[in-house]
Order: structure tokens, then C-alpha cells, then sequence
């Protein structure tokens, strides 16, 4: 079952926002009358569950185009109804009422979901130089000041994750990204297909290492978007 959809066109007026710091970070950012455009496709196969975003794209006029696709397995018919099932049970369940049973539940119904893979990523239409330059104003200091301290600062946040490797590849794109903003992509791609329930276990353990290097994670600027296929 494949499927598609698009809307040429859409509008916002932000002018009309009354809230004084916000309008003045949308007059910075020329974003008043907002206007784009976005496209979806994707499949399921429900005898396995298969189910792809192939494509999400969100564009906006004279700010960038945001893109998001994702892939996993195990959201069959059986799955769904499941689901449909335990959050019904859920929400008839008083206020305060023990609800071990049915987080184990969940848990369960999550073992059958495994990942494939996902990605962001933003192509910028000058949105990038707008907020460098809004945020210099308001630190009173040239837009190039703004670019130096995200690169000094960006390796010790990346250091809280605990791979050398991934603070490298995510500083360097970073770098690349700030000096010719054109596109910058994050995506997982694990070797093999991950359950559900490994990647929510490892998302609660004290180091996210493991898991990053489990899903594949890689940071990637101003490089053509790769096929997920």
C-alpha cells in the first residue's frame, strides 16, 4: 500500500503575533507572511508491519525546507488493534489507579516494533544567516563572533554523549555547515533492525554510547540526501 499527498500551497500572517519579543525575532527573520509548500510519501506492508515515510518535506519561503523520513517494521493489523485495545483500557482507568499492568503491556506491544532507520534534515533558504545575524544584534557583536563561539562550545556539549567519534564527525559538519549554510542532515542507520524495546532500554542507561553506536547515528553538511532505500 503506497501512498502520497501535497499542498502547493500554504499562509500564515505573523503579523499578527502581539507578543513584542516575538515579533521583533520574526521581523529579523523576514517571517511575517509566511508561505510554502509540503509533500508526503510513503508504504505499508501490512503483512509485516513495514511502514516507510519516504518523504516529508516542509518548506518555507526565504527560510529552508525541513525533511523527515522514518522506516520500521512490526505495525501490523494485529498491532494496531492491540494498541487500540490497551490505550482504550488506559484512558477507563481511574485517576490514580495502578497502571503497572498496562506499561507492561506496552512494553510487550513495543518488542514487536523493530527500526530501520530515520533522518532529519534542513536545506536552508537563508534562514540560517538571519538567526546568526539576529542573535549577533542582540549580543551586540559581529555575526562571525556568533559563528566562533557555537563552534568553541559545540564539542564540550557533544562530550555528554560519550563518543569521540560522533562529537568529530558532528563538530566538523557543524563547521562546514556555519561557514556555507546550505544543508546539514542527521540520520540513523543501524546495520541490522533494532527492537523497539533495546533502543528505549538503552535510551534509559547512563550512557547514550552504546546506543548511538547501535542505531548508527551520523551527522552529515552541505552533502546531496542520501537514499534510505
Amino acid at each position: 500500500m503506497t501512498f502520497s499527498g501535497a499542498a502547493d500551497k500554504f499562509s500564515a500572517d505573523l503579523s499578527l503575533v502581539e507578543d513584542a519579543n516575538s515579533r521583533k525575532l520574526i521581523e529579523a527573520l523576514d517571517l511575517q507572511t509566511v508561505n510554502g509548500r509540503f509533500d508526503l510519501a510513503g508504504y505499508w506492508q501490512p503483512g509485516d508491519g513495514r511502514l516507510a515515510i519516504e518523504q516529508y518535506d516542509v518548506s518555507i519561503e526565504k527560510a529552508g525546507t525541513l525533511g523527515l523520513t522514518f522506516d520500521f517494521g512490526g505495525y501490523t493489523p494485529d498491532f494496531i488493534k492491540s494498541l487500540q485495545e490497551l490505550q482504550k483500557t488506559m484512558a477507563a482507568a481511574p485517576e490514580n489507579a495502578d497502571n503497572s499492568a498496562q506499561s507492561l503491556a506496552m512494553l510487550g506491544l513495543m518488542q514487536q516494533l523493530t527500526f530501520h532507520s530515520a533522518r532529519i534534515r534542513f536545506d536552508d533558504d537563508s534562514l540560517t544567516g538571519k538567526v546568526i545575524d539576529y542573535l549577533a544584534g542582540q549580543q551586540k557583536v559581529k555575526p562571525g563572533d556568533v559563528v566562533n563561539q557555537a563552534k568553541g562550545l559545540l564539542p564540550f556539549l557533544m562530550a555528554q554523549l560519550d563518543n569521540a567519534e560522533l562529537t568529530t564527525q558532528t563538530t566538523a559538519a557543524v563547521n562546514t555547515y556555519l561557514d556555507a549554510p546550505k544543508s546539514i542532515e542527521i540520520s540513523a542507520r543501524p546495520t541490522n533492525p533494532v527492537p523497539f524495546a533495546a533502543i528505549a532500554a538503552g535510551a534509559m542507561s547512563q550512557s547514550p554510547k552504546d546506543l548511538i553506536k547501535m542505531l548508527g547515528v551520523s551527522v552529515v553538511a552541505n552533502e546531496p540526501a542520501l537514499d534510505d532505500g
